[in-house]
């Protein structure tokens, strides 16, 4: 496994087989069932996670007793409520497993930690930030035009 994360770093960034390797790393294998959970609501994220194999997705409770979904994670992605993981606080998000999945966990300790020492870990959370900035703004735009007719 970590194939895809490899495959992932490659891609979008410039960066040496070491620096690579040492991404790679900090992040353990883990494989899930279909519908098991990841993230359970009020708790806090410990981690985050690329999908190498299957799909996970981000969801809520509406409050009427009905899911919804946020966020679905293919291969290739990362998965995560950002505000609790890197906040630390209370996460009011869900993460189950679609399918069955071979996922590549990070924990938040280790993430930081990361962040701190290789500068591809900066790149990358950089890119998540604006990929998650992007789909937030596109989200916004659908609501705000959309009439109650």
């Amino acid at each position: 496994m970590k194939a895809k994360l490899e495959d992932f770093l490659s891609e979008n960034f410039s960066a040496t087989e070491g620096e690579i390797k040492e991404v790679r790393d900090r992040f353990k294998p883990l494989r899930v069932k279909k519908n098991e959970l990841l993230q359970d609501t009020g708790n806090i994220c410990q981690s985050v996670y690329f999908v190498e194999s299957g799909c996970l997705r981000t969801f809520f409770d509406d409050g009427d007793g009905k899911e919804a979904t946020r966020y679905v994670a293919l291969e290739g992605q990362f998965i995560g409520p950002i505000h609790s993981f890197m906040d630390q606080s209370p996460s009011q998000e869900f993460i189950g497993a679609v399918e069955s999945s071979e996922l590549l966990s990070i924990s938040h300790l280790d993430f930081r930690d990361g962040l701190k020492t290789i500068p591809l870990f900066k790149d990358m959370y950089t890119l998540f930030l604006e990929r998650a900035y992007a789909m937030n703004y596109w989200r916004i735009e659908i609501l705000l035009k959309h009439t109650a007719k």
